[in-house]
């Protein structure tokens, strides 16, 4: 954030707030310091006027310092001796004063009016005699009576804590009203708020989206943790927002001076940015021994990152690796789903975790649920929260996210509605119905038949050279990278080579695909991290490319040998 501001300094108002150092402060407070930074002389800008939040700040003030003698605070005292109002401001702010205490208000309003008109006064100087001219009966007389009927004797906090943000958004609007402020205030303000998970963070996110509107302002907040206020008011930018409603269109610019119009909310959502994923390399800092295996199964994700860490000794076994979700499962469910309340919804979620990608949340018979929730209530979140990303065109989930939800279909007991063995038949059948023979392969392999693979696979094998041309060569590892990409049920007590012996040997195929057939049982547990931690397939895929590829006519042998030199090289 500090790197962020520094790029925009002399080019915009803009403030840095950070949370964690004011971990206490109230929204309005939040807001007071936001108006002081944003004052700040900036070329081009000038110095940007925040009247009503020095009005609203002065009674508030002057309110907490009732029955303490002469006591007013260092800073309002610190203007007071130093400067006193011109005549004619002082008099358009009493009438203002009179206008309020007329229509019934707290007793201290008198004395607060006299420290904010000095406080004004030193502060802007004559320049917003014209500004109150214009607003003295709307903006600042409604600002006014509603802080100083949450300041009164029934003290209302959130009403003091709106006032002031309706008072920031409104002199901001001000600001770059008028042809003159217009032309030179040519781009937003920006506000910088760091730490926004801390309780001060949270309170303050909250007052701001409900009384910002279209604001010449820009807010960027980073937040260590989810905040649940965010699920339907926020969307992932590059992906369409999935909340079921569609955006309003944007609003003319702020209205000119004088219009007393209620503050509405703004359609428009903000949009998330994920900036915390670790790289291996990062891994590696946090956990030297195995971070491979931990960036693998964890995508980079930071929480996860550091539960793996911590449940796995110094020097774990093959077996302990592969078993590292038996005793995360159930947690890692229940922070990662935390905006998904309903059981419903998360077994419909751990169901369509069966495909690929999220494309079985609106298949209602394979989920076998009614959901009645609406589709959207599951898109959304996982949108938003960052749980699915597009690759090749589809939406695939997180894959952290996705480990644990196959780890809880995968245990679901074979006679449950949805368990491993009838979701991935159903989903079988249905692509065979559609003829989308790889995603059924896809099915199929979830379930271990090795053999429909094979059979699948050996057929552009068995074409002579000027069939299994380069493009045939990339097309049948698209292919078979497609289907051994497919989830797998397999028991973490036994050594992957072992297991991948047991799987072929098990098998019917010809004794000439047999090379085939070690190839798609290897290259299907070596993409599991859990299934081949250490990576011990890596060669044995090596050698059974190279075995095919002399066995193959064609240039697209040429593809296959590429593959197995990656393979050999550590480059996959």
């Amino acid at each position: 954030m500090n790197a962020l501001e520094e790029s925009f300094t002399g080019h915009v108002p803009r403030v840095l707030l950070d949370f964690e150092k004011y971990p206490d402060a109230r929204p309005y407070e939040v807001f007071s310091k936001l108006a002081v930074g944003l004052s700040r002389s900036c070329p081009q800008f000038g110095r940007l006027p925040f009247p009503l939040v020095s009005l609203c700040a002065a009674v508030v003030a002057r309110k907490s310092d009732v029955g303490a003698g002469t006591r007013v605070g260092d800073e309002l005292r610190a203007v007071i001796d130093q400067v006193s109002p011109t005549v004619g401001f002082a008099t358009r702010m009493g009438e203002l004063a009179r206008k309020v205490t007329e229509a019934g208000s707290v007793p201290e309003l008198s004395g607060a009016v006299d420290v904010l008109l000095k406080l004004i006064a030193a502060a802007e100087g004559r320049r917003l005699s014209n500004r109150f001219r214009t607003i003295g009966a709307g903006d600042a007389q409604s600002v006014l009576t509603d802080l100083m009927t949450a300041i009164g004797d029934g003290a209302d906090d959130d009403a003091v804590d709106t006032t002031f943000g309706k008072a920031f958004f409104s002199d901001l609007r001000y600001a770059f009203a008028g042809w003159v402020n217009r032309a030179r205030r040519s781009a937003n303000c920006l506000v910088l708020l760091d730490n926004s998970h801390a309780r001060s963070g949270q309170a303050f996110l909250d007052v701001l989206q409900r009384v910002r509107g279209e604001d010449p302002v820009a807010f960027v907040a980073t937040s260590r943790e989810w905040n649940a206020s965010w699920r339907d008011a926020w969307q992932r930018p590059g992906i369409a927002d999935e909340r079921g409603a569609a955006l309003e269109p944007p609003r003319r610019p702020a209205q000119a001076a004088g219009d007393s119009t209620k503050l509405e909310r703004w359609g428009t959502p903000w949009y998330l940015v994920l900036l915390g994923e670790l790289t291996e390399q990062d891994t590696a800092e946090l956990t030297p021994s195995h971070a491979p295996f931990v960036h693998r199964l964890t995508g980079g994700l930071p929480w996860a990152v550091r539960r793996v860490t911590s449940v796995l000794p110094g020097s774990p076994k093959t077996t302990e690796l592969r078993s590292v979700l038996d005793g995360l499962a159930e947690e890692s469910t229940e922070y990662l789903l935390q905006e998904f309340g309903s059981l419903t919804e998360r077994d419909d979620l751990i169901t369509a975790s069966a495909g690929p990608g999220i494309e079985l949340l609106a298949d209602t018979k394979v989920l076998g649920s009614e959901m009645s929730y609406g589709l959207h209530a599951l898109k959304a979140p996982l949108v938003n929260n960052f749980w699915v990303r597009r690759e090749h065109g589809r939406l695939v989930l997180n894959p952290w996210l996705r480990r644990v939800l196959l780890h809880q279909l995968a245990v679901r007991p074979d006679d449950h509605r949805a368990s491993w063995i009838r979701v991935h038949t159903q989903c079988r059948t249905r692509h065979e119905k559609h003829d989308s023979q790889v995603d059924a392969l896809y099915h199929g392999l979830a379930l271990g038949d090795v053999e429909a693979v094979v059979a699948h696979l050996s057929g552009p094998l068995d074409a002579d050279e000027v069939h299994f041309d380069e493009d045939a060569g990339r097309h049948w590892l698209h292919d078979l990278d497609a289907i051994t990409a497919a989830p797998n049920r397999l028991t973490p007590d036994a050594d992957p080579r072992d297991q991948v012996e047991h799987i072929i040997g098990t098998a019917r195929h010809a004794k000439d695909s047999r090379a085939l057939s070690r190839l798609v049982a290897a290259q299907w547990l070596y993409g599991d991290p859990l299934a081949d931690p250490f990576r011990t397939l890596r060669q044995t895929i090596a050698t059974a490319l190279d075995h095919i590829a002399i066995q193959v006519h064609g240039a697209g042998t040429l593809a296959l040998q590429d593959r197995a030199e990656a393979y050999r090289k550590g480059l996959l």
